[in-house]
């Protein structure tokens, strides 16, 4: 069997970091050197944090990146408007209709929490980090 170059073994890192992982415990327990000067110094960097954006090949540090999708701005914005109703309803009719729409309106705003999508990033061309190479 042979060795993989240095280039084919970022370029595991990159795409499959699982054969990249089997690759390492391989060599970890039959070539220590090999694993030494190839495979040590991209556990080092993945342990400090940092990852090789797949798509601008930059060494980065992912980052959290919360999208507001539509779904959370209706969630909010029907949040408010029931809290406006539920004012009006209290006020002009039944204080106790009014108590229910105020109940009904923060259950469905705070709704609007359990759809936040947060996206890890890469911090150079800011695409979107594949789940993969997160763990």
């Amino acid at each position: 069997m042979r060795k993989p170059t240095e280039e084919e073994l970022i370029n595991y890192y990159q795409t499959n970091l699982i054969y990249f992982n089997e690759l390492a415990i391989y060599y970890y327990e039959n070539d220590p050197e090999y694993y030494a000067k190839f495979f040590a110094p991209l556990y080092k960097q993945h342990l400090a944090g940092e990852v090789v954006c797949p798509y601008c090949h930059r060494s980065m540090v992912p980052f959290d990146y919360p999208s507001l999708s539509p779904v959370r701005i209706a969630l909010f914005s029907s949040g408010i408007f029931l809290f406006l109703c539920s004012l009006f309803l209290a006020y002009f009719f039944s204080a106790l209709l009014g108590v229910f729409f105020i109940l009904l309106a923060i259950a469905i705003f705070a709704m609007g929490f359990f759809f936040n999508k947060v996206k890890k990033r890469c911090s150079v061309c800011r695409m979107p980090i594949p789940y993969l190479l997160m763990n």
